[in-house]
């Protein structure tokens, strides 16, 4: 049986379970407890001596939740406050450097006759536990349970350490500055039928507000005020060029989903948006420049990401979404002695941008 004990530890450790349980946090710990206390009875003495996971607060909650439920249920469970240096060492050893043998004597040490380790891990939309009792007399696994927690408002607050009022707040808040890197298609009115000359996409300033509020756990509704500054195109052959720059109001709804809460968390987010101007256009060729108005509303569709890592009282964000208009905003042109409509471009583009979020209550 040599590395027995190791070998077990390490598998039960790192090998995913393919069927988990999902349930909440104090559902699990109630099954937990009631699991394992039908194998410790009233006599066996237990000690909790690792929890690896991307929390600490989460750890440290889970091994003293787990340890409460179980002295509630009659079972002795050593405590830890003089035993850090003994559960190192115990570490240490699952790392492959010593063998079983003295695993056991370890545990003989800390004066336990079963011992409970496991991992936790986050995974998208649930918070993965995996957890197991070792008998040392035997370093058979008696139990061995695995859950996927569901990520409510309780869980969050145990995984941001925080209280349970911010994991109710439902409305937040950011601002963002970013650039859009155009990939714009000039309209024919612009070039004139048949026209394949060189389009060249100007990259705009894009500076956004943004408004959410959670409708589920993981889900939100968001709406923006996304500007888009200095945004056109320049179009060039047949020896002339021409270019126009104008700026534009978006105003998006989305549908967020929250992929991954921990360390980082993770949005992936569509949505449709009207576009609308807030200038007017100019119109630079080789004889000069004018400004002419910008007539129209433009309806479009976008998608994107949301990274967030936590910073103070909220989180700094960094967004990447991929734009794209369906139509064009017009001017006035007069042709024949009649004035009409002429679109201007299409608008594709990817929009880069950092900000801060805040959730408020």
């Amino acid at each position: 049986m040599k590395r027995t004990f190791l070998l077990t530890l390490i598998l039960l450790l790192t090998v995913p379970t393919v069927f988990a349980v999902q349930i909440t946090y104090g559902e699990s710990i109630n099954d937990i407890a009631d699991m394992f206390s039908t194998v410790l009875g009233k006599d066996t003495k237990v000690s909790f001596v690792s929890f690896d996971s991307d929390s600490e607060s989460f750890s440290a909650r889970f091994i003293s939740d787990i340890e409460k439920a179980l002295v509630n249920r009659d079972c002795i469970v050593l405590n830890r406050s003089n035993q850090d240096a003994m559960i190192k060492e115990l570490e240490f050893q699952t790392s492959g450097l010593v063998d079983d043998n003295e695993a056991v004597s370890i545990g003989h040490m800390l004066g336990a006759d079963m011992i409970i380790a496991g991992s936790g891990r986050n995974e998208t939309g649930s918070y993965h536990i995996d957890l197991q009792l070792v008998d040392l007399s035997t370093t058979l696994v008696r139990r061995h349970a695995t859950y996927d927690l569901v990520l409510d408002t309780e869980l969050r607050n145990i995984l941001k350490g925080s209280s349970s009022s911010i994991g109710n707040q439902k409305i937040g808040v950011a601002v963002r500055l970013g650039y859009n890197f155009g990939f714009n298609k000039a309209h024919v009115d612009m070039v004139g039928e048949g026209f394949t000359g060189k389009e060249e996409s100007m990259n705009a300033v894009a500076p956004a507000l943004s408004f959410s509020y959670r409708v589920l756990e993981t889900l939100r509704l968001q709406a923006e005020l996304d500007f888009m500054i200095g945004n056109g195109i320049t179009v060039s052959g047949m020896g002339e060029t021409v270019s126009v720059t104008y700026s534009t109001l978006d105003i998006p709804l989305i549908v967020s989903w929250n992929a991954i809460q921990s360390p980082l968390t993770l949005d992936i987010y569509g949505g449709a948006y009207v576009s609308l101007p807030i200038s007017q256009v100019t119109v630079t060729q080789s004889n000069g420049a004018a400004s002419v108005k910008l007539h129209g509303k433009v309806l479009g569709v976008l998608g994107g990401i949301n990274v967030g890592y936590p910073v103070g009282p909220g989180y700094a964000v960094a967004d990447i979404r991929y734009i794209n208009d369906f139509g064009t905003l017009t001017v006035t042109r007069m042709s024949g002695g009649v004035d009409s409509e002429a679109g201007l471009c299409y608008r594709k583009g990817l929009v880069i941008s950092l900000g801060y979020s805040l959730n408020l209550q």
